[in-house]
């Protein structure tokens, strides 16, 4: 089957003009695109200007300025720059919202030169409203994918616009029946309860996949690197540093800790710093800034060192839609500890892998820190548990959907 997988961007590390958004959502869809090439052709058109080519295991379409020019009619023109001027937003984003626009031309001309069978949308907003679009005036089957919810987490600063989208077109979706695809039971629920949904029958649950080989991986010395005691515990906090990431709170959780627990502790704080250094001052406000390393951005084929030398994953996010980074350290063996009311506990939790905390107090994640730390896990029960959420689990069930999508659209035509 040919699958057409349009996004906002991806992470690529090899190719300079797509590692610059640093995200696990970009990630995410590249490995989508990989894992899927098991079964599907698939093609990735994204809104980042590139040459594109042939990578390893997909597509990634042309997309250049020349392209985008050619492809501009006056009517398209006059009517886009319209419709720019009277978007309520920033300059920024009235300019971005002109992009898409003008981005129209192509996208169809691409689509129609790639003859998809299904194309697959990742994300919500305004960017992805346009490719909906697209698809509904083609007649071409389609599938939106959420990896989290932008209108039902505050710490996320989304423009009104995209929020207001996000539920008017969810609300829409199980009207018109318009398949869609979340990474937790959570987020469904989520959705059917917050946005008035009757069953959300449209909705299916694709939980992410993480690459669960170990066989012939190298790994760097962290210890070395670091310079960590060989008395010391590492405990890794994965993703960007951010108000939405709850970090600090790790922090505070830490601080709690008695003296003879956190004195042989090295906790690895792995991810972008966003907070400005809010996160480094509150570290040495504590007096901790022996327990702690902020190592910034890594590259994804370094994260398995990192993982292969914790004793500890910390998860304390206000809200995530899946948690890859629990999943990631199953692989390794090492179990999770984070709180019982994020959107995919329900699909995650094992007893002999993780530790849930069921306040959102700094006491009650640092009780639940100690608890993981004095708990004998069994590593190997831990790695083989990480199978159940192995890519090809994950690319199989897309393909899956995909045909069913298919299938019904063709009946119904």
């Amino acid at each position: 089957m040919r699958v057409l997988i349009l996004s906002k961007y991806i992470y690529e590390e090899c190719l300079p003009e797509f590692n610059k958004n640093k995200t696990g959502f970009g990630s995410m869809v590249k490995a989508t695109a990989e894992s899927i090439t098991q079964y599907d052709d698939v093609g990735v058109l994204t809104r980042v200007i590139t040459q594109g080519g042939k990578l390893d295991k997909y597509t990634l379409i042309k997309h250049t300025w020349s392209d985008v020019l050619k492809s501009i009619t006056i009517k398209s023109l006059c009517q886009s720059i319209v419709e720019a001027i009277g978007h309520e937003d920033s300059i920024k984003n009235k300019l971005k919202f002109l992009y898409f626009n003008l981005d129209i031309g192509l996208t169809k001309k691409i689509i129609k030169e790639f003859k998809p069978q299904i194309i697959h949308i990742h994300g919500i907003g305004e960017s992805s409203k346009i490719y909906i679009d697209i698809c509904d005036e083609m007649h071409i089957p389609y599938i939106v994918t959420l990896h989290g919810l932008i209108g039902l987490d505050s710490s996320i600063l989304a423009p009104k616009i995209n929020v207001d989208f996000e539920k008017d077109f969810l609300q829409l979706s199980e009207k018109r029946n318009i398949p869609v695809s979340v990474i937790s039971s959570g987020m469904k629920q989520r959705i059917i309860t917050n946005y008035g949904l009757q069953k959300g029958d449209n909705i299916n649950i694709i939980t992410n996949g993480t690459n669960t080989e170990l066989d012939g991986k190298v790994y760097s010395k962290i210890r070395e690197t670091y310079n960590i005691p060989d008395e010391n515990e590492i405990i890794i906090c994965l993703g960007n540093i951010t108000k939405r990431k709850n970090q600090i709170q790790v922090v505070e959780a830490i601080s709690r800790l008695k003296e003879d627990t956190r004195s042989k502790l090295t906790i690895l704080f792995v991810g972008n710093d966003e907070l400005n250094g809010t996160l480094q001052k509150r570290i040495y406000d504590l007096g901790l800034k022996d327990n702690f390393i902020i190592c910034g951005f890594i590259e994804n084929k370094e994260i398995p060192s990192y993982f292969n030398e914790s004793k500890l994953n910390i998860v304390a996010s206000l809200d995530e839609g899946f948690g890859l980074s629990m999943i990631e350290g199953f692989v390794y063996g090492v179990p999770t500890i984070t709180f019982n009311d994020l959107d995919a506990i329900e699909d995650l939790y094992n007893d002999k892998a993780m530790i849930l905390v069921h306040e959102r107090s700094t006491e009650a994640l640092s009780e639940g820190i100690e608890s993981a730390l004095k708990k004998n896990w069994d590593k190997k029960y831990i790695q083989k548990y990480s199978e159940l959420f192995s890519l090809k689990k994950m690319s199989r069930k897309y393909h899956d959907l995909y045909e069913n999508i298919v299938e019904s659209w063709e009946m119904r035509e």
